[in-house]
């Protein structure tokens, strides 16, 4: 059945009515009701009308923001102990996508386990890793248009959320992008400090976990004994739309002392296995 909506509304009523059974007949009607509603108040004209100038303009001003961010000895160590440690276990995964990549510092440490490495960068960086052969693309992490739902395996964002205006909108894009898995690594706010150039959304864990959940990710491990870091691993799930209640985020004054102090959200099909000394699952 076709459904034309606007000024052939009456066409709506007519095709419906007296040809379906009585339950169908209520909800059409039902619908017809809620469509003259839509109408007298313009609903879908003003969707159609939305503007994004002015966010392009925002958006093209923050590119004077960037900065060149070359590979140094502490980031270098910090993300080959989440490469090593987490992604081994997950089964299955082929293809990672490394968002805010920088000048591709990581390829090489996912070519090592075999998985096939794509990063997304911008401006001087990304110059850089071409001229140095990295399989990389210029791109805005938060508007992936280039790739088609569930085109990743895992999506690997290491310190590249906080550099995004709309982090809700760019773990949405995560989402849509991501087949199975995320691994979202934050700076911690303690230790990076809350502001900076071209960082706009430094959180607490209590955050990034309000913000994954209503994005459609759950974690399902936790890793906050690095003071540097907040480290998740997440897989995709249905987007969370209520509040949360207040023991959801029981985390936010958490500090962690040592490596073994590492927290599983819940066990995930045999997927992730204790990797430190000391873990308990579930």
């Amino acid at each position: 059945m076709h459904v034309w909506i606007g000024s052939h509304h009456h066409w709506l009523w007519g095709l419906c009515s007296g040809c379906l059974p009585i339950q169908y007949e209520r909800i059409y009607a039902d619908l017809y009701e809620s469509l003259l509603f839509w109408r007298s108040c313009d609903w879908w004209e003003q969707v159609d009308m939305r503007d994004y100038r002015n966010i392009d303009r925002y958006l093209d001003e923050l590119l004077a923001d960037i900065y060149k961010q070359p590979p140094d000895e502490g980031h270098t160590g910090m993300a080959k102990e989440v490469i090593q440690n987490w992604f081994p276990q997950l089964l299955g995964i082929k293809t990672v996508l490394d968002v805010g990549c920088g000048q591709g510092f990581c390829q090489e440490m996912f070519e090592e386990l075999g998985l096939e490495y794509t990063g997304i960068t911008l401006e001087e960086d990304y110059q850089i890793a071409k001229a140095n052969g990295k399989n990389v693309l210029r791109a805005d992490f938060t508007f992936m248009d280039t790739f088609p739902d569930d085109s990743f395996d895992v999506i690997f964002s290491r310190h590249s959320l906080e550099h995004s205006p709309m982090p809700l909108l760019t773990l949405m894009e995560f989402e849509r992008v991501a087949k199975t898995y995320l691994c979202l690594v934050l700076p911690r706010p303690a230790y990076f400090t809350w502001a900076g150039r071209n960082h706009y959304s430094l959180m607490s864990a209590s955050q990034a976990r309000f913000l994954l959940g209503r994005a459609g990710w759950t974690p399902i491990w936790e890793d906050f004994s690095d003071n540097r870091e907040f480290r998740f691993m997440c897989s995709k799930s249905y987007r969370v739309y209520g509040g949360f209640n207040d023991s959801t985020l029981e985390y936010e004054e958490v500090e962690y002392a040592s490596s073994d102090e590492v927290r599983y959200i819940q066990p995930w099909g045999g997927c992730l296995e204790p990797i430190l000394s000391g873990v308990e699952v579930g």
